[in-house]
């Protein structure tokens, strides 16, 4: 298996699942550290290159499968990486695809490629609508492999919600709550804390992707918890997982999107890979505990 991403929070938990599962994983990325002790072999390369698959396909011979989680991720609309690496990266990895000859292409996209929500539950049929260029990239990416991917190649675009777990970002919610929450000071919420999230931990998304491989699963499919839950139900859910004596507060500041909730319905991963979240947010509020000390 030929993992991209690896140094990420995503990419490093399926590289080693797949791993552990007894898979040998090539893992891509443009830097290696210490996730590259959870794959077979790293290849250190940036992906806006135009020859990166030519560059690939010299360092192996091939691959069964290919699961590209790499994603250059910037809040400005001009940046080039956003098309560089998310669209001629996405690219290079479908032209090596069909060089080798693979049975599987797993492409990593995100349930906010629709935009808001315009009707819940959130099915595969909403409608698409990306409110920034990285979203828009990452929509080009999923267009992308249905043009171009034959017939004789299972191509699978997972739309995940918000990945959670261990690794990820100490920057996003979960982490900064977890953190406030270990060391007993207040966890702070914008707005009334109603905006509503589904939270799916990495190694449920990990096991998506390899059911999707194991199965040769064709399509969209959306990757979730199946469980939407609020700012201010998240902040009491780390107090009390993890015995906290943080209280819960309100910043007084607004929150512009504190009526989306993101209620995203997983049915069809059920029925098409037996998906069945393993991990629920309880779970990932303990992993992202135990690796806080790590940066997580």
């Amino acid at each position: 298996m030929l993992v991209t991403g690896t140094s990420g929070h995503v990419g490093a938990v399926v590289g080693a699942h797949l791993l552990e599962r007894g898979h040998e994983v090539v893992g891509v990325s443009r830097r290696l550290n210490k996730s590259s002790r959870t794959v077979s072999r790293a290849i250190s390369l940036d992906l806006s290159r135009v020859d990166a698959a030519a560059t690939i396909a010299g360092a192996e011979a091939r691959c069964d499968a290919i699961v590209h989680a790499a994603a250059a991720i910037d809040s400005d609309p001009f940046a080039p990486a956003l098309t560089l690496t998310n669209g001629l990266g996405t690219q290079q990895l479908l032209a090596l695809a069909a060089r080798w000859g693979v049975e599987s292409f797993v492409y990593l996209s995100g349930i906010t490629v629709i935009g808001r929500p315009k009707q819940t539950p959130i099915t595969e049929n909403h409608p698409v609508d990306p409110p920034s260029a990285y979203l828009a990239s990452k929509l080009y990416g999923e267009h992308l492999l249905r043009a171009t991917v034959g017939e004789q190649i299972a191509a699978m675009s997972l739309r995940l919600t918000a990945p959670v777990g261990p690794g990820m970002a100490g920057s996003r919610i979960l982490p900064v709550f977890v953190r406030g929450a270990l060391g007993g000071t207040p966890l702070e919420i914008v707005g009334q804390g109603r905006r509503g999230q589904d939270y799916v931990d990495a190694r449920d998304v990990a096991a998506a992707v390899e059911a999707s491989i194991e199965r040769r699963a064709r399509g969209v499919l959306n990757i979730g918890s199946g469980r939407c839950i609020t700012n201010l139900e998240l902040a009491q859910l780390c107090v009390e997982v993890l015995r906290s004596d943080s209280e819960v507060q309100l910043s007084g500041a607004p929150d512009a999107e504190e009526t989306v909730r993101w209620e995203v319905s997983i049915t069809q991963a059920e029925r098409t890979l037996g998906y069945r979240p393993r991990h629920p947010i309880e779970d990932s509020i303990v992993a992202v505990a135990d690796t806080a000390g790590e940066g997580a």
